[in-house]
């Protein structure tokens, strides 16, 4: 691998984690005027913008083939497996302070609930506002905060190597 195909993925992974800290912050403002639905959808988007930071940087440090970047990328179902962890890290801090972890796990199923219109009973319309609640986009966009905050403490603050190399020793 050459240094320009390197560089390159450490810029997709800034990129990633960039581009989630803007849809986490545009979440936070679809959240607080009621538009829960569409709050869910950019959090959700945001949790798998974490995950494709971490396969860029797998890539940076050769731990994954650059040639799986692109399906990896594509893959909505690898993308939330691969930031899993997020919520072991949740679980882990609230099981240390006597706690168990209530939150919903994202899934692709909801976010197709949060952004498109369903059939129910009768032939009826399901709209997203009605399968999104307050609580279930106040539960993601803390999974994307926890997330994007445990990458920040352990490349920039620990000094650990970036992607799941360094990061999930």
């Amino acid at each position: 691998m050459n240094m320009d195909s390197r560089s390159n993925y450490l810029k997709v992974y800034s990129a990633c984690l960039n581009n989630a800290r803007d849809l986490t912050d545009e979440a936070q403002v679809l959240k607080k005027s009621g538009g829960f639905a569409r709050a869910y959808v950019l959090a959700f988007t945001a949790l798998e913008e974490i995950s494709k930071s971490q396969i860029a940087a797998d890539c940076f440090t050769g731990l994954i083939n650059p040639d799986k970047l692109q399906s990896s990328f594509r893959n909505h179902a690898t993308k939330i497996k691969r930031v899993e962890w997020v919520i072991d890290s949740i679980m882990d801090y609230q099981h240390e302070h006597g706690l168990e972890y209530q939150g919903t796990r994202p899934n692709f199923e909801t976010r197709n609930k949060a952004l498109y219109v369903d059939i129910g009973e009768n032939n009826s319309p399901v709209i997203p506002e009605d399968s999104i609640t307050e609580e279930y986009v106040s539960d993601l966009i803390n999974l994307v905060e926890v997330g994007l905050n445990e990458i920040w403490m352990q490349t920039e603050y620990w000094g650990h190597q970036i992607g799941t190399k360094g990061f999930m020793k």
